[in-house]
């Protein structure tokens, strides 16, 4: 988590040692000091809500800080004017009388000097998100409690053992978000959820133990409308899962309860379209689909492909998601289609009518040879934080000799990866959708790929597979002459 400073209103020192540090000013005045431990995607995020556009910034910190920072705010058309490389320990000196801050090396007299007359940022105690915790582990209440509180911006109001005991109490304090175990007595999560969720609309987050057997619950929960899920934390965890879950609960109470409205008909219900028999090319030429999505995408995947023609052509997707769920969500999402949806192993075969998700916790990417297609599962480092990454996948697809034939899509999703990827693609003659923000959970990804002029379309949700259909079965544009 980021730890955002402003206003300065005594003399502050923070003693750092490889963080990294944004300084943000307008018209040359710093007006906030943010200073990252990790620059993950989930610190960032929490910056993309506190920043302002009419900013300009100062990165401080190790080189790969610097070039992390850099590639986030070019993304968003946010100017770097200055980058200073501190790859060990260095102070950062907050002089308030002279409205000052000095960047020094730990040890060393301070070297630079950066007027500074900060502003507050920060939410009134009024604006805190205000949280019901549900569980019936009192350790785990207790984690999830003090981990919440540990944010200025957040009032847990409640913690409940029992399932018994939301309603009465969401009638009389009205929380802003909930956090919801999936295993406790009298009822499961899910079934609480079916109850409360229809009735009063409160954002939900489940808290899911991650394992193979949880895997069914939470898509259930998603599929009614639960705005995510986080991993349990353990005491050796705090400080990632903490992170996350901080983020996530600050996002769902500013964006409020956008459920997840069941537009896709029933599997029974699936219309028939237009099919083309396997092996023929489609009408345009195009011959692979790339999706990337993350939070809220689930759900955006299963609606998109009911839309979608019975014959297509191989579709790959990448979604953030842990290991223990990849497969789960293929074998879910392989029960409602004609075509096939499985998740990848390294080296299977692209081929017509198949969906290739890839498998939680490894990067997937595609090779060409000839005229065949195969993917490729590795265990490379994280790309933007993520693994798997969308941006390594379209990065890949960006190597091969026929990817002008490529459609590429961003769905819903925090952060901004698949954004440099998706720019690619289009500049190589790719087709490239965006989901719009109306129809998204989170306007993240796609923002930054619209914003980085990587999308030709913006599209709702509700249309996108039916576009891909019409796209891939209009006849070629034929060349002028």
């Amino acid at each position: 988590m980021i730890k955002i400073h402003s206003p300065l209103s005594a003399n502050m020192t923070w003693h750092l040692n490889r963080q990294g540090v944004l300084l943000a000013l307008e018209n040359g005045v710093p007006k906030a000091c943010f200073i990252f431990n990790t620059w993950s995607t989930t610190e960032f995020d929490q910056f993309d809500m506190q920043s302002s556009k009419d900013w300009e910034f100062k990165l401080i910190g190790p080189q790969d800080f610097l070039t992390k920072a850099s590639e986030h705010l070019s993304l968003r058309k946010l100017k770097v004017i200055k980058e200073i490389e501190r790859s060990g320990s260095f102070d950062v000196v907050y002089d308030h009388d002279q409205k000052k801050l000095k960047l020094s090396l730990s040890q060393e007299s301070p070297s630079e000097v950066l007027v500074a007359a900060p502003v507050s940022v920060d939410k009134n105690v009024s604006d805190k998100v205000k949280v019901l915790i549900v569980d019936d582990s009192s350790t785990v209440r207790t984690l999830l409690q003090n981990i919440l509180q540990g944010d200025p911006q957040i009032e847990v109001i409640g913690s409940l053992d029992l399932p018994s005991k939301v309603d009465p109490f969401i009638q009389k304090n009205k929380p802003d978000v909930i956090t919801m175990d999936i295993h406790m007595p009298e009822m499961d999560g899910v079934q609480l959820l079916k109850q409360i969720l229809p009735k009063y609309r409160i954002p939900t987050i489940m808290i899911s133990s991650l394992s193979e057997e949880d895997g069914p619950y939470v898509f259930d929960a998603l599929e009614i409308g639960a705005f995510d899920y986080i991993k349990k934390p353990s005491f050796n965890e705090i400080n990632q899962v903490g992170a996350f879950l901080i983020e996530r609960v600050k996002l769902a109470g500013k964006l409020g309860a956008r459920r997840s409205s069941r537009t896709t008909p029933a599997p029974e219900d699936k219309r028939q379209t237009q099919t083309v028999p396997d092996g023929q090319p489609w009408a345009n030429g195009k011959n692979i689909i790339l999706i990337g999505s993350s939070t809220g995408g689930t759900e955006a995947l299963k609606n998109l492909f009911y839309q979608l023609p019975d014959s297509i052509p191989p579709v790959i997707v990448v979604q953030h998601i842990p290991a223990v769920f990849s497969k789960a969500l293929a074998d879910r999402l392989n029960t409602f289609y004609k075509f096939e949806v499985k998740e990848a192993a390294d080296g299977d075969l692209v081929k017509p009518n198949q969906v290739l998700i890839a498998p939680g916790g490894k990067q997937m990417g595609i090779k060409q040879r000839g005229a065949e297609m195969r993917v490729y599962v590795t265990e490379d480092e994280p790309v933007n934080r993520h693994k798997p990454s969308v941006d390594y996948l379209f990065d890949s697809a960006a190597k091969m000799k026929d990817a002008k034939n490529a459609i590429g899509v961003i769905l819903t999703g925090m952060g901004s990866d698949g954004a440099r990827g998706l720019k690619n693609l289009r500049d190589l003659g790719a087709y490239t959708i965006g989901q719009d923000e109306e129809s998204c959970v989170v306007y993240g990804m796609p923002k930054a790929a619209y914003e980085a002029g990587a999308v030709m379309q913006v599209t709702p949700l509700s249309k996108i597979g039916r576009t891909i259909g019409q796209y891939i079965n209009a006849p070629a544009k034929k060349k002028a002459g």
